[in-house]
């Protein structure tokens, strides 16, 4: 069992993707309100090598010597990964030492405004940065941000990003509705995409249990609304499909691979199929399990039941 890797896992927007926790959970400079990890325990803006980049290198050695299929290596986690300053030094290995696989960054975007940041993320292959508001009162209301943070001072850091990073830009706006899905925002938050150049926007909403129980998902109909709203950018929505999982080669046993699943995110049993290679059957064993240990507990959330840690 690893501690600083999570899967590989077969996700909805990166197909086969090998996690890379970079910080401890939940080391962020950001409390988001629809957070599916929970609560910020420590809110800092502050980067240093929150984990030691050697143990994170140590275990990806351990891993990618079996030459498992992946279609990305993803900076991703509990936290914000750019926190870590020993980020650079992660990346530069897997480069390094296993140039055949891709790498992509899951961020909420914030740090981009640091020069020193946008150069150590050159040599990503693909960034996934969140921009949920372009008001400071929304990016409070919706973001709950470290002190530090101006949401001016993040969009421009965003479109320096765009001038300097050659590589994909996949621009999230995960909408919180009542809060930052008003006409006169969206029609602001198009004149910066315009400003960013994203390569396209991606529209999301509350899929699993958020941090506040007062967010709610946001109705098709009004994502279809944003997207019109957002031509002619590239705009998709995020949108939780059935598909049928290839079977994944993972050194973590069952047990403990659902188990990471669920303590990283609260999970259906449908979504637990798609991030496994089991049969349904073996896979309700298997969460059963973890709950008469206690381990995990079930949640009712809009008619889904949802597995999260007790």
């Amino acid at each position: 069992m690893y501690k600083y890797l999570f899967g590989p896992v077969n996700s909805r927007r990166l197909g086969i993707s090998l996690g890379v926790d970079l910080v401890p959970y939940k080391i962020c400079n950001l409390n988001c309100v629809y957070c599916e990890s929970g609560l910020t325990t420590k809110l800092t803006n502050d980067r240093k090598e929150y984990i030691p980049a050697l143990k994170i290198i140590a275990e990806l050695s351990e891993l990618l010597k079996s030459k498992p299929k992946l279609d990305y290596i993803t900076f991703s986690g509990a936290g914000e990964p750019l926190l870590n300053s020993g980020f650079i030094s992660v990346l530069n290995a897997i480069k390094h030492s296993y140039p055949q696989y891709k790498t992509a960054l899951i961020t909420n975007g914030t740090l981009f405004n640091l020069p020193d940041v946008r150069r150590e993320v050159k040599a990503i292959d693909l960034i996934m940065p969140s921009l949920d508001a372009v008001w400071q009162q929304s990016f409070t209301n919706v973001n709950r941000p470290h002190n530090d943070l101006n949401i001016n001072s993040i969009i421009e850091g965003l479109i320096a990003l765009r001038s300097e990073f050659t590589g994909q830009i996949w621009l999230e706006y995960f909408v919180v509705p009542g809060i930052n899905d008003s006409m006169e925002e969206l029609l602001s938050a198009k004149e910066v995409f315009i400003k960013i150049k994203p390569d396209k926007i991606q529209l999301n909403s509350l899929d699993r249990p958020g941090t506040e129980g007062w967010v709610v998902k946001a109705d098709y109909e009004k994502l279809l609304e944003i997207q019109q709203i957002m031509l002619p950018l590239t705009t998709e929505i995020i949108s939780r499909k059935p598909v049928r999982c290839q079977s994944i080669n993972t050194s973590f046993n069952q047990y403990d691979s659902i188990f990471e699943t669920i303590k990283r995110r609260p999970s259906t049993i449908n979504d637990l199929l798609l991030t496994t290679s089991l049969n349904e059957e073996k896979l309700i064993q298997l969460v059963n399990t973890l709950l008469s240990e206690g381990k995990i507990v079930c949640t009712e959330i809009n008619g889904s039941t949802f597995y999260s840690v007790n």
